[in-house]
C-alpha cells in the first residue's frame, strides 16, 4: 500500500523590515496549486525577492526538509521515469473551471506537462461527455477574441489530454471505473507496475473530503511500494 503524502516541500519566509533594525520573521509557506512536490518552490525561488510596499520578502529552501520526517526522506528516491495521471476531483464545477484546468493549461504551455507523459481524468458527478466537458472549458483557457491561431492550436492540444468520468463522491461504481480508465491509459505508455505516478487535485468543498479520500484509498491507489501519489 502506498502512503500519501498531502504536503508539498515548504519554503521559510523571512521578512526584513526596514524600520525595526532588520528584525526577521519567520512563516512557514505551502505552496498553492501544486502540481509537482518541487514545482511551485522552484517557480518562487526563480522569481526571486519581491516588494510589498516597504518589506522585502526572501524565499529559500527550507535545509532541514530531508530529514524533518521519514515521509519526506522516502520521497527523494521515488522514481519519476513513469506516466503522470493528473485527476481533477469536481472538473465540472467553477472552482475547476476557472482556476485549476487554466493553471494546468499554463504549466502544459509551459512545457511542464508533456503530452507524452501526462493525461488529466476529470471526475464530477455530473453526467457529460468528454467533449461536452472539454466544450465548458475552452473559453476560460484563452480569451476568444483576442487568442491567436497558436494558442487556439494550444488550447485544442491541451484539452485532447482530458478524459471524463462521472460518478458518486461516496460509492465505489465510480472510482473503480476511474481507476479502470487510468490504468489503462497508463498500460498504453508502457509504465511498468509502480513507476507511474497519480495526482489527485480536489476542486471540492471540504464536507466531501473524507468520503473522497477513502474512495481513492480503497479504489484508486496505484500498485506501488514507493509514494508516487499524491493529493
Amino acid at each position: 500500500m502506498c502512503v500519501v503524502d498531502i504536503h508539498p516541500p515548504r519554503a521559510i519566509v523571512k521578512q526584513v523590515t526596514k524600520s525595526s533594525s532588520f528584525r526577521k520573521k519567520e512563516a512557514i509557506v505551502r505552496p498553492a496549486q501544486v502540481l509537482h512536490p518541487q514545482l511551485a518552490l522552484q517557480s518562487q525561488i526563480a522569481q526571486g525577492p519581491t516588494r510589498m510596499g516597504t518589506n522585502e520578502w526572501h524565499i529559500e529552501r527550507r535545509s532541514s526538509f530531508e530529514t524533518e520526517s521519514p515521509l519526506a526522506r522516502e520521497s527523494l528516491n521515488v522514481s519519476e521515469t513513469g506516466s503522470l495521471s493528473i485527476v481533477v476531483l469536481g472538473a465540472s464545477g467553477d472552482l475547476a473551471k476557472k482556476k485549476t484546468f487554466p493553471a494546468l493549461f499554463h504549466l502544459y504551455r509551459q512545457g511542464f506537462l508533456p503530452p507524452k507523459e501526462v493525461h488529466i481524468f476529470g471526475y464530477a458527478r455530473t453526467k457529460i461527455s468528454d467533449d461536452e466537458l472539454r466544450d465548458r472549458l475552452r473559453g476560460y483557457l484563452v480569451p476568444a477574441k483576442d487568442a491567436s491561431a497558436k494558442q487556439l492550436d494550444d488550447v485544442s492540444d491541451f484539452l485532447n489530454l482530458i478524459k471524463y468520468v462521472s460518478g458518486s463522491y461516496d460509492s465505489e461504481e465510480g472510482f473503480r471505473l476511474l481507476d479502470k480508465e487510468i490504468s489503462e491509459h497508463e498500460y498504453s505508455k508502457n509504465s511498468a507496475e509502480g513507476l507511474s505516478r497519480r495526482l489527485f487535485y480536489l476542486a471540492l468543498p471540504p464536507s466531501v473530503y473524507p468520503s473522497v479520500c477513502k474512495m481513492i484509498k480503497t479504489c484508486c491507489m496505484n500498485k506501488c511500494k514507493s509514494y508516487n501519489i499524491w493529493l
